[in-house]
């Protein structure tokens, strides 16, 4: 289904679907009121995640498949949609991506940021090039203090980060189904 964005541009969250995860937006049914003409989009990674954001978040104006990270790719995607914003879930850093939303101007923010240690690891290795990344985020939403705390020490202005906890316990989850379940896996490995 389409709207017409009436001069406001589509909503746009970045949202992996990936085993065990589903959606943390207890709040998404909310939006579509606010914001009566501004679609919402969300994109997944997988096909499996497609089918289950489409049963999960039937709400939204359209799922789509996150794009390539290269830039003639993410630029494409960002000039057709138009975002007036983007969410990302957990810590979805796409550098390409990033970077084509700070040329345009869209506004990032991450929601339910979470930090595991082995990437904390990996984020320790290229500390000049995560904190470029970072800067490009006006807002992280982070699950936990230690997740807070490793998101500034990968060089997030500590003035924008915010604990706010899993929202994922404030929803109601739909059933995943065991075929569901073991599509995910395969396509993870």
């Amino acid at each position: 289904k389409q709207k017409t964005a009436y001069g406001c541009f589509p909503f746009l969250s970045f949202v992996p679907l990936l085993f065990p995860s589903l959606p943390p937006f207890p709040f998404f049914p909310s939006f579509p009121p606010r914001l009566p003409h501004a679609p919402v989009i969300f994109s997944v990674v997988t096909v499996t995640g497609h089918r289950m954001a489409e049963r999960i978040i039937p709400e939204a104006d359209a799922h789509i498949f996150f794009p390539v990270d290269l830039p003639i790719i993410t630029e494409r995607i960002v000039n057709i949609v138009k975002p007036k914003a983007i969410l990302l879930v957990e810590t979805e850093l796409w550098p390409n991506f990033l970077q084509v939303a700070e040329k345009n101007e869209i506004p990032v923010m991450m929601v339910n940021g979470r930090i595991i240690d082995r990437s904390m690891k990996r984020y320790r290795l290229s500390l000049g090039f995560t904190r470029r990344m970072l800067a490009q985020i006006r807002w992280f939403c982070m699950q936990s203090h230690t997740d807070a705390r490793y998101i500034e020490e990968m060089g997030a202005d500590p003035a924008r980060v915010q604990v706010t906890g899993n929202t994922k316990y404030d929803q109601t989850y739909a059933e995943v189904t065991p075929a569901e379940r073991d599509e995910l896996r395969r396509e993870f490995g």
